[in-house]
């Protein structure tokens, strides 16, 4: 097969992955929809948790990937949390590590008062500083790009109550004494790694003994309702975490430090992209040729996802995919009313339109005198011919992907976004599936706006995007969390190609 095709083949089976494994190895039970009349558990005694310093085995399908430390140490004012993550992931049967660190000051009903976050893969580096400026918001200071030379910006960021960590709220629910099956608490969590902010419910679900370092210990059962996702963890009868699980068979698991730190050979557990893959009922011979498809979609609560608009309709449960037609635009050459696309022309954390690089960039790229749809394409050309076509485990950002050169699709839709934003044209990242050999891959594109919207795929090399392209979410890193209740249990039915 030609060079080209094979490299979109690889980009689009790890496309999505990026915010999939953000999900997937941050501690279990982030954010949820909380119903009312459960307690939150700051009025329980979170005061009253003892240090921890936990080692634990984080394996998927049973096989050891990396280990989780979390150090948690009480002090006059609160709390202090130190975790670290260190992953080795098998992505396209590359060995993909991943690290991610955090430390924290905690107020003594746990919740957030500063803290320093980072992760780093390779090349990539994001990281983001916080303090909590009142009792419901944060002040951020995220810096991204190549290890050396990352740029700080400030971002207020306003919450609905003070917000904890999702490494200590099961460390706040140890410390409540005489938990009981039924119990139900809820927490705000902040996550720094998406700047994601939700309630999430931690239930008592029942008593079990379990096998760990040795011995039967004695445990408490939490279920953990995460965006509609279930996820479980233990504890013993001090409070400490013993063992967490999550979706896709990840697993966390206590240890000691000794057996933690055992170096995880390349290749361990199983291919990331091909897990995250779902397969197609019928093969699809001809993408590029398709002018409409229809798919059914189960298996999910489709209310939060962006299924609806521009070039897709979903009724009942059918999802209809338009190709859209670039023949007739109206020559649009600059956006008069920035009331209604101002939340797609601004910079965001990780879509830095107002840097000075990307700023730069997008001046030599495009043309006063053309229209948007013409320096859309300029821009989208740009990166799908300069950007190498790489998986890549990290948070993406736009600074990171233009210093690097380097990236998978959520990379490539990052810089296409800012360096549209910048040059005044208004963009979204759209993630949802594309098909590929058989199956849907977790993907991001863009959706750029001249004259009416138009999806754009800069990874694969697209303009329009072909109808195989399913949007589920758009929006910022922040949204990708909904992948929560989708990853793992999305069905596709392929009824339609024409």
């Amino acid at each position: 097969m030609p060079k080209g095709p094979m490299i979109g083949f690889a980009v689009a089976a790890a496309a999505g992955l990026a915010c999939f494994l953000l999900l997937l190895f941050m501690p279990a039970g982030r954010l949820a929809q909380v119903p009312s009349g459960v307690p939150l558990i700051t009025d329980n005694g979170a005061d009253q948790a003892a240090d921890r310093d936990v080692w634990m085995n984080a394996s998927l399908r049973d096989k050891k990937i990396g280990y989780s430390h979390l150090v948690l140490k009480k002090k006059d004012n609160g709390f202090t949390l130190e975790e670290t993550l260190s992953i080795r992931f098998t992505l396209l049967g590359a060995s993909r590590p991943l690290k991610m660190k955090t430390t924290a000051s905690l107020l003594p009903d746990m919740t957030l008062s500063t803290f320093d976050f980072v992760i780093y893969s390779g090349l990539f580096r994001f990281s983001a500083k916080g303090r909590a400026a009142g009792p419901r918001t944060l002040s951020v200071t995220t810096a991204s790009g190549a290890a050396s030379s990352g740029t700080g910006v400030t971002h207020e960021i306003t919450l609905e109550k003070p917000p904890v960590l999702g490494s200590s709220m099961l460390f706040a629910v140890g410390a409540k004494k005489n938990l009981r099956i039924g119990d139900r608490f809820s927490f705000f969590i902040f996550d720094p790694a998406t700047m994601g902010k939700a309630p999430v419910i931690v239930e008592v679900t029942g008593k079990e003994k379990l096998f760990n370092m040795g011995i039967d210990v004695d445990t408490t059962k939490l279920t953990i309702d995460f965006k509609g996702m279930k996820e479980t963890a233990w504890i013993d009868d001090t409070g400490a975490v013993i063992k967490e699980t999550g979706m896709m068979g990840l697993s966390l698991e206590r240890t000691s430090r000794d057996d933690a730190l055992v170096d995880v050979p390349p290749g361990a557990g199983p291919d990331m992209a091909q897990m995250a893959s779902i397969p197609s009922n019928i093969v699809i011979s001809d993408p590029a040729a398709a002018r409409r498809l229809v798919v059914e979609i189960s298996g999910i609560d489709t209310g939060r996802l962006a299924l609806c608009g521009g070039r897709q309709a979903f009724v009942g449960n059918r999802l209809t995919v338009a190709l859209e037609d670039t023949q007739n635009l109206p020559e649009i050459h600059k956006i008069s009313d920035r009331n209604i696309f101002g939340p797609y022309l601004v910079p965001d954390p990780y879509v830095q339109s107002n840097n000075p690089k990307i700023v730069s960039l997008a001046k030599t790229l495009v043309d006063p005198k053309k229209s948007l749809y013409e320096n859309s394409r300029a821009l989208w050309k740009w990166v799908n011919e300069n950007i190498a076509k790489r998986p890549v485990i990290s948070v993406p950002d736009a600074l990171s992907t233009l210093e690097n050169r380097v990236g998978d699709c959520n990379e490539h839709a990052a810089l296409v976004c800012a360096l549209a934003r910048a040059a005044g044209i208004p963009a979204k990242i759209e993630t949802g599936l594309v098909y590929m050999r058989g199956r849907f891959y977790y993907h991001a594109w863009n959706s750029l706006y001249v004259g009416k919207w138009i999806t754009a795929d800069a990874a694969l090399g697209q303009f329009p995007a072909d109808v195989t392209h399913l949007r589920l979410i758009t929006g910022s890193l922040e949204n990708q969390l909904d992948y929560a209740g989708i990853i793992g249990r999305i069905r596709l039915s392929v009824k339609i190609v024409q």
